[in-house]
């Protein structure tokens, strides 16, 4: 209850009487004659066109329109079916490439005609390179198209031709185990063939440099050297040592001989103008300031610990090949094939493979195309998908000897696993391989049981015949080094063409 008093009170009292009664003015009957007034409530924004769009599922696009949440099923609807489309065709490509009924670039009966792989380091890279026989220096390559997952000792990269004027194009896969060029001393590589050393003409001298040549076979171009320099074209001239003339007994005439640092295939050292006295040497540089060309006399004598870089020219190498077809929006594979090989490295010597004992373990990696499927509950294909793989290969190779059972003497077994598909699918696919061959054979073939229709697996040792480290065995010799090999599967659920690449553990 309120009261409101009228009696006289001091000044404070009333100042803070006045602030109570400025709070309750309604409750004494003063002033505003009813209840406060809160301002009315602000409305909420309108939603924009974007959220509107895509709070009821659709999809705002860069053109400020909006795809319904309708159509982008339909959208969806109308790519599975064309990756379903697409893949069935691969499906067949993967089959074709099983019977082997077809010649295709990596296996044509004329070797000839054969598509070639090498494999380079370069700034620390490895750089593949896809040769067509027969193309004209002005005919489109191969070009790189980036790089394939990682494989443990395995580099892989990917390479693509065209599309041409029908829309194909051609498409190839590389794993090679190329290593990075090997420091190795100079004169390992280039014996050195002459001796500076003007005091001793003996041929018993050591021959500490190498003589500069030009010509079809010469060595010129290796050589470079900051004192060799032009602002274009040049023919330089630099002159050899002068020798005291005897005659004049009140002059020495000696003068030393041109020499400036250089490099020889990279590796340090000097260039010498070696000429008998009073003779100079040439040097020719092109427009880039590179040696094309030499006169007579030059040499070079590296650094005493000069290396130069070797190259690896002893690798193998797997992968697969396809060639597909864009038209209308629709994609077509025609053809599919895997393959291996080598460069330089040979086969295993069949002749040694009897004097083969014991077990050996081979590690390594596989790639290829693949097709997955889904199935409705009555059975039929529901989708497909399709792409490349990576997986794992784990065998193990039975030879000759005591320690090996006569059933599984000149046997392989073992399997691809841990499959890794480019469009992420999940899957648990595993291809169980074994495989036979004989005693004087290097290659070998056998089936492979991905749990669908049993397919076929094919390979091939490599390497040099090894002995054994220990003592007492005699002729023995260690397995093969690496292996190369090719294989089709079928699983209860899609289909796979691969190729892959093992080395002993």
């Amino acid at each position: 209850m309120l009261f409101c008093v009228k009696t006289p009170i001091n000044k404070l009292y009333v100042f803070a009487m006045a602030l109570l009664l400025a709070v309750t003015l309604a409750g004494c009957g003063g002033g505003g004659g009813g209840a406060a007034q809160m301002p009315d409530p602000v409305p909420p924004p309108m939603p924009t066109p974007q959220e509107q769009c895509e709070d009821a599922g659709g999809r705002w696009n860069a053109d400020m329109t909006c795809t319904s949440a309708e159509d982008l099923e339909a959208e969806r609807k109308a790519m599975v079916a064309a990756a379903t489309k697409a893949a069935e065709t691969k499906t067949e490509a993967i089959n074709a490439e099983a019977t082997g009924s077809e010649a295709f670039p990596f296996d044509s009966l004329t070797a000839a005609e054969n598509y070639t792989v090498t494999a380079e380091h370069e700034n620390g890279a490895v750089a593949v390179e896809i040769a067509v026989p027969g193309a004209a220096m002005d005919d489109p390559a191969f070009t790189r198209a980036g790089s394939l997952p990682a494989i443990e000792g395995w580099d892989g990269s990917m390479h693509t031709l065209g599309p041409n004027d029908n829309g194909e194009t051609e498409i190839v896969g590389v794993y090679t185990d190329i290593a990075a060029p090997k420091p190795t001393e100079f004169a390992m590589v280039y014996p050195l063939d002459i001796s500076t050393n003007t005091d001793n003409d003996s041929p018993a001298v050591t021959q500490e440099a190498l003589v500069i040549t030009s010509g079809e076979n010469g060595n010129a171009g290796m050589l470079a050297s900051p004192s060799f320099s032009a602002s274009g074209e040049a023919v330089l001239t630099f002159n050899a040592r002068v020798d005291d003339n005897a005659a004049t007994t009140d002059v020495d005439e000696t003068a030393p001989a041109f020499e400036a640092m250089a490099t020889f295939d990279g590796a340090p050292g000097t260039v010498t103008c070696n000429g008998g006295s009073g003779t100079s040497c040439t040097v020719t540089l092109d427009a880039d300031g590179k040696v094309t060309n030499v006169g007579a006399n030059w040499v070079f004598t590296p650094a005493a610990d000069a290396t130069v870089d070797v190259p690896d020219a002893d690798y193998l190498y797997y992968g697969f090949w396809l060639k597909k077809t864009e038209e209308d929006g629709a994609t077509t594979y025609n053809a599919v094939q895997t393959f291996t090989g080598g460069v330089v490295i040979d086969v295993f010597p069949t002749g040694e493979m009897s004097s083969v004992v014991g077990t050996a373990i081979y590690e390594g990696g596989a790639a290829g195309v693949y097709v997955k499927k889904t199935f409705s509950a009555d059975g039929t294909i529901d989708t497909a998908t399709s792409g490349t793989f990576t997986a794992n290969v784990d065998l193990t190779a039975y030879f000759g000897g005591d320690d090996v059972a006569l059933n599984k003497q000149y046997s392989i077994e073992g399997s691809v696993s841990d499959f890794a598909l480019s469009g992420g699918e999940d899957n648990a696919w595993s291809v169980n391989l074994k495989a036979d061959f004989e005693s004087a054979q290097n290659a070998f073939t056998g089936t492979a049981n991905g749990g669908g229709d049993v397919a076929a697996w094919n390979g091939t040792f490599y390497g040099a015949a090894e002995d054994t480290p220990a003592e007492d065995d005699g002729t023995a010799k260690l397995g093969p080094a690496s292996m190369l090999g090719e294989f089709n599967a079928n699983f209860s659920n899609g289909h796979v063409a691969g190729a892959f690449g093992a080395h002993r553990q």
